[in-house]
C-alpha cells in the first residue's frame, strides 16, 4: 500500500497564484486613450501627409545629379557605395539603390542606403517605392523606412510603412500600414467611391491594442476598441479630402 502511495502523481496545483495567472491570461485588454486621444493621434501621423513614391524619387534625382562622379560612384540613379565615402560636395554615402523606369509613367526605386548632408542631417532610405499603369487602372507603393528633415512634406519625419494607392475611374483606395514613432494607423481598405468616404481604418491605442473606425454615413461613423461597444457613434477620424488631395498629388493634377 505505501509502495502505490508513493508512485501516484500528486494532485494538479491549485495554489491562488497559479489561479491569478490563468485569469490574467484572460482578461479584455483595457484602452489608455479615450476617443480624443486617437484622434489626435491619427491627426499627429497626418500633420505632414501621407507617404507618397513621387516626391522622394525626384528629389533624389536632383540630389544624383548635384554630385561627383567619383562619390557615391553611379550608373545614372543606381548607386553602389558598400564602403562608405565622402563626396566633393560634402555628402557621406553609404549603401546602393536602383532605379527602374519603364517609361516616364512607370518606375520602381529600390533603395537601401545611408546619406548626411553637409549639414549634418541624415538621409534614410530602406525598401521600394513604385508607380505602375494598367488596364485603366493606376498603382502606387510606398514600403520600407524612409526620411530626410529638409526634404518637406512627409519626408520631414522618418517613418515606416507598408502603403500602396489604387485609382481607376472615379474609385481611389489606400490599403496598409503607417507609423510614425508610436502613432500608428492601418487602412483597412479606406477608399473613395464616386468622392464618398468609406472602408475601415485602424489606430493602434498607446497600451498596444486596436481600434477600428468603420466608416458609415457623412464620412463618419463608430469607434470601438478591440471589438468592444463603440465609444463614439459618429467620430470622423479623416476626411474625403484627405484622400482626394493624395489622389490629385499621385495623378500630378
Amino acid at each position: 500500500m505505501l509502495f502505490l502511495w508513493a508512485c501516484t502523481a500528486p494532485p494538479p496545483s491549485t495554489s491562488a497564484d497559479d489561479t491569478a495567472a490563468d485569469v490574467d491570461c484572460c482578461k479584455p485588454m483595457v484602452a489608455d486613450w479615450n476617443a480624443a486621444e486617437v484622434q489626435a493621434s491619427v491627426d499627429r501621423l497626418l500633420a505632414n501627409g501621407l507617404p507618397e513614391p513621387l516626391g522622394p524619387v525626384a528629389a533624389f534625382r536632383r540630389l544624383i545629379d548635384s554630385q561627383s562622379q567619383e562619390c557615391p560612384g553611379r550608373q545614372g540613379y543606381n548607386i553602389e557605395a558598400y564602403f562608405g565615402c565622402m563626396s566633393r560636395e560634402g555628402w557621406y554615402w553609404s549603401g546602393i539603390t536602383v532605379l527602374s523606369e519603364m517609361d516616364p509613367e512607370q518606375f520602381i526605386f529600390v533603395g537601401d542606403f545611408f546619406a548626411v548632408d553637409p549639414q549634418g542631417y541624415s538621409w534614410v532610405g530602406a525598401g521600394d517605392l513604385a508607380r505602375f499603369s494598367q488596364g485603366g487602372e493606376q498603382t502606387w507603393f510606398v514600403h520600407g523606412t524612409w526620411g530626410y528633415p529638409p526634404g518637406g512634406g512627409w519626408m520631414q519625419v522618418q517613418s515606416s510603412s507598408y502603403l500602396e494607392y489604387t485609382a481607376k475611374g472615379d474609385n481611389f483606395l489606400i490599403q496598409g500600414a503607417f507609423g510614425i514613432g508610436e502613432d500608428a494607423v492601418d487602412f483597412e481598405a479606406l477608399r473613395l467611391e464616386g468622392g464618398v468616404l468609406g472602408g475601415e481604418l485602424r489606430v493602434r491605442d498607446g497600451g498596444g491594442g486596436w481600434w477600428s473606425w468603420t466608416v458609415e454615413k457623412a464620412g463618419c461613423g463608430p469607434l470601438s476598441f478591440e471589438g468592444g461597444a463603440p465609444v463614439d457613434d459618429g467620430a470622423c477620424l479623416i476626411d474625403a479630402e484627405v484622400l482626394e488631395t493624395m489622389r490629385q498629388r499621385l495623378e500630378g493634377a
